[in-house]
């Protein structure tokens, strides 16, 4: 900026510090000539009773002298700094103070001029001073405005406990302070809850921005009794041709796209049914008191705001006995595979550090806005309970060496949402695991080669108890363990191996139909 420039929106406050009274007055005389309200102190000491004075007119910038009587511009400069941050200063220094330029520099100084001071210089230096701060300040009022929409954020997805049903349970940890991602709850009627959770493209204020707008419109249509079905195809349509009309031959006076990935949880606790309508959003898991998994739909329909045609997907679920729901965005299922661990147990790990009030270490690798969400699907006074997932896997044969990296993903996982599992029992778990699998696809997979054979596993933790479920979609055969067994004593087959260990290990093994699946317990109590 050049010192003929003039000072533009009125005259801004500089504070001028020297001991010396004719620089104070050869300073303040050239400032105000060039329009800026100047303030004089003879040293440290007047100077920080003039910053605490100035209540109504904050100052836009000072210049300093380096020693004085009662104090250095260090000294001065981390002082006011501790009481805003975002002033800018110059130091005056004399012949021998060249050293304390670096350390001036480190302390927030943003330019520094040589005794005698040169006229030219000094008026370049405070209008750079001057805009910096204006600069400084502005993104401070930014950085404040997107913090308070960050505490909305918090507060509309439940980071108040009390205000949360008891069958919901959020974790929540955006890129920024403010995100995309949302929670609505809806009382529908005295044991009917609706959970939608959406995911707004992008992670800055501008999805702040549109996820509030999305949740005014869905509750505004959901207390007039719309059928969140119909929600999702008005907004789509919104989002469409008024929104994002520039994707058509019209331009829209915002000419801002967005998309919304959504997914809409209908739970009726009387007739014991859970309805599922998703648009864009990763495919939840519903798990059921018996600790079998399944997901909700097949795939993920595209978000609303890509396509005029309607894709929500429904998917519907008896809960007769309760269960879990789980939904996450895709911020997760991206932080999932940097880690190589399944989603679900990530998403356990968070909601147990969520629990205990503490934040792992790897979300500061995420590079987007994470959501959890985990349903209690237990029947109203009934308190929560029964298995969580961990994994839950789809395989497809043959395996061949994929086994050992399976096995791998498997620990890692294990490990991630129990940090305190037994070595021992991960030990037996994983080694029944493999074998169980290989065994699923073998002759599973090898029956039917296009549908998958499913490992999961569930925990229970009032019981302190994994389950083990492997299934495969094979005609099935006998399954008599004592057979094996003998059959092993005579010669020791691959197949009698793994199928003894599979019976001896657990501290309970089940087979059901036919030998399609097998249930593996495993108690982390018992040695």
């Amino acid at each position: 900026m050049s010192n003929e420039n003039s000072i533009p929106n009125g005259a801004k406050r500089v504070l001028v510090v020297d001991d010396d009274a004719g620089i104070r007055l050869l300073i303040s005389h050239h400032l105000k000539k060039k329009g800026y309200d100047t303030v004089v102190a003879a040293g440290v000491v007047e100077a920080q009773a003039l910053f605490s004075e100035s209540t109504d007119t904050r100052f836009d910038a000072v210049v300093t002298d380096y020693l004085m009587p009662d104090g250095t511009g260090l000294d001065l400069l981390g002082w006011i700094k501790e009481r805003d941050d975002a002033l800018a200063a110059i130091f005056v220094t004399g012949v021998g103070e060249r050293d304390l330029v670096k350390q001036s520099l480190r302390t927030g100084a943003c330019d520094f001029l040589d005794k005698p001071v040169q006229i030219p210089l000094l008026l370049e230096a405070v209008a750079k001073a001057v805009e910096l701060t204006r600069r400084q300040r502005a993104l401070q009022d930014a950085e404040s405005s997107v913090q308070e929409v960050g505490k909305l954020q918090q507060f509309m997805l439940g980071a108040n406990p009390t205000s949360l049903p008891g069958t919901l349970e959020i974790c929540w940890h955006p890129k920024h302070a403010a995100g995309g991602d949302l929670v609505n709850v809806f009382t529908l009627g005295p044991e009917r809850l609706l959970v939608v959770v959406a995911d707004v493209s992008g992670h800055d204020l501008k999805a702040g921005f549109i996820s509030a707008f999305f949740q005014g419109v869905v509750r505004g249509m959901i207390e007039n009794e719309t059928p969140i079905s119909k929600v999702f195809s008005y907004f789509n349509r919104f989002l469409i041709r008024d929104w994002s009309r520039s994707h058509g031959e019209t331009t829209s006076q915002f000419d801002v796209s967005a998309s919304v990935s959504v997914c809409a949880f209908d739970i009726d606790f009387s007739a014991k049914n859970l309805s599922v309508w998703n648009s864009g959003f990763p495919v939840p898991i519903f798990t059921d008191c018996d600790g079998k998994s399944k997901r909700c739909g097949e795939t993920a329909s595209h978000p609303l705001g890509w396509f005029d045609e309607e894709s929500t997907t429904l998917f519907e679920q008896r809960i007769d006995s309760g269960g879990f729901a789980y939904a996450w965005t895709d911020g997760l299922e991206d932080l999932a595979g940097q880690l190589g661990v399944s989603p679900i147990s990530l998403a356990e790990n968070l909601l147990k550090a969520k629990q205990d009030g503490v934040t792992p270490a790897f979300l500061k690798d995420c590079g987007d806005d994470i959501l959890v969400v985990r349903l209690n699907l237990a029947p109203k006074g009934v308190p929560a309970g029964g298995f969580k997932p961990l994994l839950f896997e789809e395989y497809f044969g043959p395996l061949g060496p994929q086994i050992d990296q399976f096995q791998n993903h498997w620990e890692r996982s294990l490990q991630t949402a129990l940090p305190n599992i037994p070595e021992s029992k991960l030990f037996d778990l994983l080694l029944c695991s493999r074998e169980a699998v290989i065994n699923g696809i073998k002759y599973g997979c090898g029956a039917k080669p296009s549908e998958p054979c499913f490992y999961e596993v569930t925990f229970q933790p009032e019981k302190s108890l994994l389950r083990v479920i492997v299934s495969d979609p094979g005609p099935g055969h006998d399954f008599n363990w004592s057979e094996y067994e003998k059959a092993a004593g005579k010669q020791m087959l691959d197949e009698h191996r793994g199928l003894i260990l599979i019976n001896r290990l657990p501290d309970l093994t089940r087979v059901e139909r036919n030998g399609t699946s097998v249930t593996m317990d495993f108690n982390l109590k018992q040695p």
